[in-house]
């Protein structure tokens, strides 16, 4: 990962005072959240590393899902898709009530990542013989499960973040 990115680097952003958690009174530092982040994440990514066709599918579906489809089937699509969100927003309020309402939106963010992240783990042959070719390429290539795992943990964390400061 480049320096200057990633979750610790975000956290680091914030002010280093702890702050107030919503409910108890308890204290919620940027670490606490860095680790919610990474809690979540990791249940999530190991939920789907068996899951390869949902992840082809979310990886598939603005591109090509929702195109040369009547607009019934595309309406039926996205309430479908809308469903997903709805039930990972449920999974998050659950188990990240700080998220104080912000749950449906870091669902959809996730999915959207879900998705890019899948696709680019997925390299065509071509792409592949490129990174043997030349390993300065190589350094680019995304292992899905970590890559998914950072990048939750950076949105879990940023928008827990944002629900104090704003």
């Amino acid at each position: 990962m480049a320096q200057g990115t990633g979750p610790d680097f975000a956290l680091g952003l914030l002010p280093a005072a702890p702050l107030v958690r919503s409910h108890g009174g308890q204290r919620l530092c940027p670490g606490r959240f860095l680790q919610l982040g990474r809690d979540f994440a990791r249940v999530l990514t190991r939920s789907l590393a068996d899951r390869s066709r949902f992840c082809d599918l979310l990886s598939a579906q603005a591109g090509v899902l929702e195109h040369n489809v009547s607009s019934e089937v595309a309406a039926r699509y996205k309430r479908a898709a809308l469903a997903n969100v709805d039930v990972l927003a449920e999974l998050a309020r659950m188990h990240l009530p700080e998220l104080h309402d912000r749950e449906e939106q870091l669902s959809a963010q996730i999915i959207l990542v879900i998705g890019a992240v899948w696709i680019h783990s997925q390299p065509s042959p071509a792409m592949l013989a490129a990174y043997e070719a030349d390993p300065s390429l190589a350094a680019q290539r995304m292992e899905f499960a970590p890559a998914l795992e950072n990048l939750v943990t950076t949105l879990v964390a940023g928008t827990l973040a944002r629900t104090i400061t704003s």
